[in-house]
């Protein structure tokens, strides 16, 4: 019997040890921030625009809102200041300003998904993320910024058929809309539990 008595206890070095263990939900944070890096913007890898969204949408899931969000906004944007680098045509702070805005308007579907796709039963709930992003993105492209469709995530695979295909009657919304879905459907296959709750 140990010092408090009981047969479950643990003494003050396992509970530190216990306390100082890295939450697995930050790698997904950092996955997310890398393969983001190389998402869009400057340096543009196809697979990784797919992949990017998965690293947000899984940390976002297994932290708390208060904790998960501000994280995973200020990485978001710190991100985008470097990928688009050399590419916004704009001077010292107007740069910031600039791709700050867009960083955090695209941003926002992972802040939906965040708040209501846990009160959607079911596989529906992987439609929450790209109903956001597409509908964010034509709101913003169409009356809000003058560079159009610029920063869209459908210009990073032009070496996809299918998908250009798709763009050809549904338009770069379904692309969007096809990889912001896969990034939401892989989420929701990661949830821990989510094999046992589908039905």
């Amino acid at each position: 019997m140990n010092e408090t008595g009981g047969p479950h206890s643990t003494s003050p070095w396992a509970r530190a040890a216990s306390a100082s263990r890295i939450d697995p939900a930050w790698g997904w944070l950092l996955a997310g921030a890398a393969l983001q890096l190389v998402a869009n913007g400057r340096w543009v890898l196809a697979l990784a625009t797919w992949l990017a969204p998965v690293g947000w949408l899984v940390f976002l899931d297994r932290t708390r809102p208060r904790v998960g969000v501000p994280a995973a906004l200020s990485v978001f944007v710190l991100v985008e200041f470097v990928a688009w680098r050399g590419l916004v045509p704009a001077p010292g702070m107007l740069y910031y300003l600039i791709v700050g805005t867009y960083a955090v308007v695209y941003f926002l579907p992972f802040l939906l998904y965040r708040l209501l796709a846990s009160r959607v039963p079911g596989f529906a709930a992987t439609l929450v993320f790209p109903c956001a992003w597409v509908g964010l993105e034509f709101a913003f492209q169409q009356w809000v910024t003058p560079y159009g469709s610029w920063f869209s995530i459908a210009y990073t695979q032009p070496g996809f058929l299918p998908l250009l295909q798709l763009a050809s009657f549904a338009g770069s919304a379904g692309i969007s809309f096809v990889i912001a879905w896969f990034a939401a459907v892989a989420a929701y296959t990661l949830r821990p539990g989510a094999g046992a709750g589908a039905g």
